[in-house]
């Protein structure tokens, strides 16, 4: 590619950040990271100028290239490895089914939390046995817990609500598991080796099982589809989302 398709490339990348920014504003004015959009939009500008005007030829420049470049190389690798692990739909029996929390408007369950129940019916169908936990707390612009409304939802879905458990204390994933750890530890005689078939969104299970597996749990994968809309949005988020836990993990 040369230069001049090269830095015009900007340009459309640009007015691609600035529309979808628009239309993540319409699906849902609160949309977590949608700023974000801006600020690519913004940085393609600058970039489309820097090349334009060949400031990058100097020593200076060719650094901060190489820079850029090993920087998007590790975010397509963890792109890839966000959206492999997205796809995997592991039904083997396990000591419990965990569903993690994804927001609730008053009473009302949101879409990809949907998407998640849903998930959690199919494979209760498979295995009716093994108790189900639903995860989540009492957020801001919420009437109930996410663990009510889920377990609402599974039971009005045919789900035997005495095979449902609620953990209503988290308020991020990493709660989540911690609070649900306790919970199947207090259940189980083997407390050591707990299974668990973890189920969320697909752009959501790469963190997930990270944060599963580093509280000492045995994670399983039974990913649900996403918000087709959001999708680019929270599998971006998710790249800088991983590596602010990799970062919080190593230095606690």
């Amino acid at each position: 590619m040369n230069k001049f398709k090269l830095y015009h490339m900007f340009v459309y990348i640009g007015w691609f950040a600035i529309i979808y920014y628009c239309i993540l504003k319409i699906f849902n004015f609160h949309i977590a990271f949608a700023g974000f959009w801006l600020i690519v939009a913004i940085l393609s500008y600058i970039t489309h100028w820097i090349l334009k005007n060949n400031l990058l030829e100097n020593s200076w420049g060719k650094i901060l290239t190489a820079l850029v470049s090993i920087g998007l190389i590790i975010f397509f690798v963890l792109e890839g490895l966000i959206i492999y692990t997205g796809t995997i739909e592991d039904d083997r029996i396990t000591d419990y089914v965990l569903v993690l929390g994804a927001g609730i408007n008053k009473e009302q369950i949101s879409k990809s939390l949907r998407f998640r129940l849903d998930k959690a019916i199919e494979y209760n169908k498979i295995h009716d046995n093994i108790p189900i936990i639903v995860s989540g707390g009492m957020g801001k612009d919420e009437d109930i817990t996410e663990a009510l409304a889920m377990k609402r939802y599974l039971v009005s879905n045919g789900v035997d609500e005495n095979n449902i458990i609620m953990e209503e204390k988290s308020t991020n994933t990493y709660e989540n598991f911690k609070f649900s750890k306790v919970i199947m530890e207090n259940k189980s005689k083997e407390k050591d080796n707990i299974s668990v078939t973890l189920i969320t969104n697909r752009f959501h299970m790469f963190r997930a099982k990270y944060i599963g597996i580093n509280t000492g749990l045995k994670i399983y994968c039974y990913s649900a589809k996403n918000e087709i809309i959001t999708s680019l949005n929270f599998y971006v988020r998710e790249s800088f989302a991983y590596v602010k836990e990799l970062i919080y993990h190593y230095i606690k």
